[in-house]
Formats: structure tokens, C-alpha cells, sequence
């Protein structure tokens, strides 16, 4: 099935590309008009590299259309401009040399087969504004080894990375509810994936001979499940179901024995599911880690069992998996070295025997919630501060033998001097505080402009750099 959808979507390719129509032409680039923008439709040079006009004729170019490079093979980077916001079906299709690529920060959709047979790339930064991928956009990419796929894609579409056998790595975005049929087929080297929480569709042969894949993760918003979706993934020796069984098809584990695992409460469960063996649970560790945190997934919560990054500045998240992070368990973070400052969130009730010990360079822990229960030895050789916010209960001068202090730092009295702006803030003293900037709320891109002490629980922060920027929007945190 998966080579006979390959050949349809290839054959299509071949018929658009055989009626593409030759128009105007600037430099080796061809292109037609609409009267207020350009549309790239071929090139005729041989180049290895490109940088794409952002204008032809003095009219900015918007598109790449179809077929536009496809077979440059002598082409193996090209920048394109930042007017472009779509990229035409097979595009760069079989640009064997390829290996680099500057797609636009305004690029809105990507057609099929965009960048198929690309068999030299090995990366592309794919940008914020994508919409939309279409079917078999990165097929037979066969030197890809790592993707992330934007924020707006709501869907994978068919085939669109299949037979990327080198891919190791993809982390997929929230809001994403389908994967299509063939999505990943023949990713050979592909160990783990993260199936994030609004999924709701597996389409037929998603999976097919992904054969280095030994563990999934089953959100509970799955429903569907297509045929032959994990088929002749021989390493698969185990997936979890977070939620009820979903709806199959024919053969979903075809050419494998695995151990379907599904929570205690969750419905539609058998002694075995698509003719596997189900073994029911009160909770199980989830093997694949998400954004370096390892968790325990129960009926109605998760724990934090290990951090396994290396960052200086890390926050728990108040939910994975999409259930509460309730806890903290034992040695968690234990001897991460790396380790300054941590805010865990208010869902966390509980934290386990030494959970932060060892952690050389903890200096600022904070909590955004009540005081959790904990265990022993919780920061031993840590020399940490705790800091709560207001509002919260049961806190003291100290928390599992480390100071504690009320963080309450607040914005008192703005000053504009000549070239700058000036912050007083008041606090409880020697609390830890900075001040961040943004020029843009939607971006969520924040500057540490300075970052400081509340030395008499008092100070002024300037920012010299506030004259240089139309509008700026500031922001008082803890560092």
C-alpha cells in the first residue's frame, strides 16, 4: 500500500510538471505575474548556490511555484527571501544535492512533494508562520536526522515524511490532531517519538517499518488508529494507552508481538487489543523523556521521576500527558551539577528523599504554590534558597532545612530620564529579582535587561537601552 500511494503521488508530480508553462525570465530564473507580485516557475541555471531577488521588475516575489527547481542537481544551498510565503508542489523535488536551505520567516504553506528525493538534507529550520505541509513534502529525504515541526500545524499529512530513513528525531507540536496515512512508513532509524495531547487520529501505515521504534506512547485523545499503522515495527516490545482503547483497523501489528499496557479505569479494554496481549495498570513509567523530564503516569496524575538535561534554569510544567504534575520523586534531580534556579508549579503537593541533592549550584528554588509535603534529605549538598510567592500556605523561615523567603517583588514607581527609563522595586530583602523587556506581547520574545538584589528591600533598575525602541513592554521576575 505504501509504495503504490508513492507511486500515484509521483506520477501526479510528473503530470503538473509536464504542463508547467515557461514565462518571463530574469537572470537564469523564470517567472510569471499577476501585476502586484512574482511567482518563481523555474531555473534554467546551474548554480550550486542561490540567493532567490525579493524583487523582479520592482514587484515583490511571493511564491515559488511548482516544479520552480526541481532536478537542480547542481544546487546544494539557496536562501530565499522574506517576501515568500508559499513554496509550490515538488518544488525541489530530487535537488540531490541540496544540504541547506533559509526558508522565509513569513512562509505560510508548503506544497506536496515540496522537497522529495532531497536525499542530502540533513536539516531545515522550518518556520513559525508554516500552516500548512503538504503530502510527501520531505519523502525520501533520506539524510534528514532531525525536525521540529511548527506550532500551527494541525496535521501530517500523507507520506509526508516517509522513507526518511536517517530521521532520529521529531518533536511534533501541540495542537496537532492527525497523523496521515504512511506519515513516517520506512523511517527506519527512528527510536521515539512524542505523540503530543490533541491527537486524535493514526492514519493507515503511520508507522509501517519504523523498526528501530521500541516504545509509544498512546494519548488519551486517540480515537483511531488506521491500518497497519505500527506494522513490521520489529523492536516494538511495548506501547501505552493513556486512555480508553480507540476504534483499529486491520493488522495494526502486523509482523510483531508487543504488550499493549492501558490504566486502571480506562474503558473498551480486553484481555488483548488488535490480537495483542493487554496488561492493565495503576500507573507506568513513560519511557519516551518530554523536554528532558522523565515521568510516572497514573490514572489522574504524573510524576516527575527524573531530569535527564543539563540546563541552568529549568520549570517544572503544571501538566504532561495532559493530567496534573502532582509530585516529585525520589532523587529526581539529584546531581544535576548544571542545575541554578528551578520554579516548580502549584499542582506539586509532594517531593521525594533527596530529590535535590547534590545539586551543587541550586541557588534559587521557587514555588508557586503551598508548601508540599517532602521527604528527607531533600537538599542535602545544595545550598539553596526557597522562595514562595504571596497568598500561599504553609510556609516558614525555612523549608526542609534551606532559608525560605516571601518573593513579593513589585513594580512601585516609574521614571522617564533622558535616554532611559527608570524602575523602583520593592520587596522582601536580598530576594533575587530582574527586569525584562519586549517590544512585541504576541512573540513572547522577553530581553533580561538587568537582574539584581533587593540589597534593603528597595533599589532602582534602569534601562539604558529604552530610548532606541518605539514602544517597550517590562516585566519584574524572579531570575
Amino acid at each position: 500500500m505504501t509504495a503504490k500511494k508513492l507511486v500515484i503521488l509521483a506520477s501526479a508530480l510528473f503530470l503538473l510538471h509536464s504542463v508547467r508553462l515557461v514565462a518571463d525570465s530574469f537572470e537564469d530564473y523564470e517567472y510569471s505575474s499577476d501585476g502586484a507580485s512574482i511567482t518563481i516557475t523555474g531555473y534554467t541555471g546551474s548554480a550550486d548556490h542561490l540567493n532567490v531577488p525579493a524583487e523582479i521588475d520592482g514587484l515583490p516575489v511571493t511564491a515559488i511555484g511548482d516544479y520552480a527547481f526541481s532536478s537542480s542537481t547542481d544546487l546544494a544551498g539557496i536562501v530565499l527571501p522574506n517576501s515568500v510565503t508559499s513554496i509550490g508542489s515538488a518544488a525541489f523535488l530530487n535537488c540531490i544535492s541540496l544540504t541547506n536551505i533559509v526558508l522565509p520567516n513569513g512562509l505560510t504553506s508548503m506544497g506536496e512533494g515540496a522537497f522529495l528525493g532531497c536525499t542530502s538534507l540533513a536539516g531545515i529550520a522550518l518556520p513559525d508562520s508554516l500552516t500548512s505541509i503538504g503530502d510527501g513534502a520531505f519523502s525520501f529525504c533520506t539524510s534528514l536526522a532531525h525536525l521540529t515541526v511548527p506550532s500551527n500545524i494541525t496535521a501530517i499529512g500523507d507520506y509526508t515524511f516517509s522513507d526518511c530513513s536517517n530521521l532520529t528525531g521529531i518533536i511534533l507540536p501541540g495542537h496537532l490532531t492527525a497523523i496521515g496515512n504512511g506519515a513516517f512508513s520506512g523511517c527506519t532509524n527512528l527510536t521515539g517519538i512524542v505523540l503530543p495531547q490533541n491527537l486524535g487520529t493514526i492514519g493507515d501505515n503511520a508507522f509501517y517499518q519504523c523498526d528501530s521504534l521500541a516504545d509509544v506512547t498512546i494519548p488519551g485523545s486517540v480515537t483511531s488508529i488506521g491500518d497497519v499503522a505500527f506494522g513490521w515495527c520489529t523492536s516494538l516490545s511495548r506501547i501505552f494507552f493513556l486512555g480508553d482503547a480507540p476504534d483499529h483497523g486491520e493488522d495494526i501489528f502486523k509482523g510483531i508481538s508487543t504488550t499493549v499496557y492501558f490504566l486502571t479505569g480506562a474503558s473498551g479494554w480486553s484481555a488483548t487489543y488488535a490480537g495483542q496481549p493487554t496488561v492493565e495498570r495503576d500507573s507506568f513509567d513513560d519511557p519516551t523523556p518530554i523536554d528532558d523530564f522523565q515521568y510516572s503516569v497514573g490514572v489522574s496524575n504524573v510524576v516527575v521521576t527524573k531530569y535527564i538535561g543539563s540546563a541552568s534554569q529549568v520549570a517544572i510544567p503544571a501538566t504532561a500527558h495532559g493530567l496534573p504534575v502532582t509530585a516529585i520523586g525520589n532523587q529526581a534531580f539529584s546531581n544535576c551539577t548544571s542545575l541554578i534556579s528551578i520554579t516548580i508549579p502549584a499542582s506539586v503537593a509532594s517531593i521525594g528523599d533527596e530529590a535535590f541533592a547534590d545539586c551543587t549550584s541550586l541557588a534559587n528554588v521557587y514555588f508557586l504554590g503551598d508548601a508540599p509535603g517532602h521527604g528527607d534529605f531533600l537538599f542535602s549538598n545544595s545550598p539553596a534558597t526557597i522562595y514562595y510567592v504571596p497568598d500561599t500556605a504553609g510556609w516558614s523561615e525555612t523549608y526542609a532545612g534551606r532559608p525560605a523567603l516571601l518573593w513579593n517583588a513589585a513594580l512601585v514607581d516609574v521614571q522617564f530620564l533622558a535616554g532611559s527609563v527608570a524602575f523602583t522595586v520593592a520587596g522582601t530583602e536580598t530576594i533575587p529579582v530582574a527586569l525584562e523587556a519586549t517590544t512585541n506581547l504576541l512573540t513572547g520574545a522577553w530581553i533580561r535587561v538587568a537582574t539584581t538584589n533587593l540589597t534593603n528591600g528597595i533599589l532602582q533598575m534602569e534601562d539604558p537601552d529604552a530610548d532606541h525602541n518605539t514602544a517597550r513592554i517590562y516585566r519584574i521576575v524572579g531570575p
